[in-house]
């Protein structure tokens, strides 16, 4: 642009101005902004660091080397949407660094480097988070070994319950737990440990017996104290071996309103002459023994003896079901067991 200036001089001045042309704005990708459609497995991005000393980025390999690395997405200082890298055992269970910082555990690591996720590993934060989640995993399998037990156990009294109620030989026990594992009992099977402990011994057996048949005894007398009235009844019974017992059999008014019979306790009386003190009902119950105590039983002593009869006469389908979980638990309360194997 030319331009003349007159001053009032005799001579104008002329001025030769250029137009500045505008310039415009350059316009360039961030790549900050762009989103990843996988927050958690971000594409690979590897850049040398200024220094020259490591590449920073993120490296999706890690995620294979650390299982418990996980990507994410976090602001930074200037509100710019970077990659940060975070622990899993420690944002579980809100594992803190030494100086209380939440690094790794709620705030992202924003320096992108392989060495500084081994330099966490190797840290008291991340150890101490992994010894909580150990913590919670033993705890969890020792509810899920508990469970395993405590349904074996059940099973096994159910065996006996049978074995009971149809008169048959307690050293079948082992045999018919063998047989119900055959024909699909998965939990049974919890009842054979390794080595040689196993629920399915001689002395087991007798112990589920003396739960069983104090639960059921203690049934009994719950009923025969709730109930307005009830007499005792005696009688004399003569085993296949000749020995004399004193049968205890007691009547009473159930909650129902229905008269019911029930047998209290059997006591071995040698050489000894009862006056009966009963009725056909009672001598019913008394009739038992002989079916119990047979010849091929004739050692057994009185006390079993009265133990299955307490069971077999004062306890039925219903009542079973009723103190099963309470002979469950009294039978792992009475000592520490060993728990079954979890397969």
């Amino acid at each position: 642009m030319i331009k003349c200036i007159n001053d009032g001089n005799d001579t104008p001045e002329i001025v030769i101005e250029t137009a500045k042309t505008p310039i415009q704005p350059q316009i360039q990708a961030n790549e900050a902004t762009q989103e990843n459609p996988n927050p958690t497995l971000p594409s690979s991005t590897r850049t040398r660091n200024p220094s020259g000393k490591h590449k920073v980025g993120i490296n999706n390999n890690w995620l294979k080397q650390y299982s418990w690395l996980y990507f994410d997405k976090d602001f930074s200082e200037d509100g710019t949407l970077v990659d940060v890298m975070l622990c899993k055992l420690c944002n579980k269970h809100q594992s803190h660094g030494s100086n209380g910082s939440q690094t790794w555990s709620t705030v992202g690591y924003k320096l992108l480097r392989k060495d500084k996720i081994q330099i966490h590993q190797d840290s008291e934060q991340h150890k101490y988070a992994i010894t909580l989640d150990m913590a919670h995993t033993v705890d969890d399998m020792a509810s899920n070994i508990s469970t395993g037990a405590q349904k074996a156990v059940k099973d096994a009294l159910k065996v006996l319950f049978f074995i009971l109620r149809h008169h048959l030989p307690l050293d079948l026990f082992g045999s018919t737990v063998d047989l119900c594992i055959d024909v699909g009992a998965t939990d049974l099977s919890k009842l054979c440990l390794a080595k040689n402990a196993t629920y399915s011994s001689w002395d087991t057996v007798h112990e589920l017996l003396e739960i069983l048949s104090s639960k059921v005894h203690q049934l009994l007398l719950d009923d025969v104290k709730a109930s307005p009235c009830y007499a005792t009844m005696v009688d004399e019974v003569t085993d296949n071996r000749t020995i004399k017992h004193l049968a205890i059999c007691t009547r009473y008014i159930s909650k129902d309103g229905e008269v019911q019979n029930g047998f209290l306790t059997d006591i071995e009386l040698p050489n000894t002459i009862i006056q009966p003190l009963s009725t056909a009902e009672v001598e019913r119950i008394f009739s038992q023994v002989k079916l119990i105590k047979t010849s091929h039983r004739a050692n057994l002593k009185t006390q079993t003896l009265t133990k299955i009869l307490t069971v077999k006469l004062n306890c039925d389908e219903t009542k079973f079901e009723k103190i099963l979980d309470q002979c469950v638990t009294t039978f792992f309360k009475k000592k520490n067991r060993r728990l079954v194997n979890v397969v």
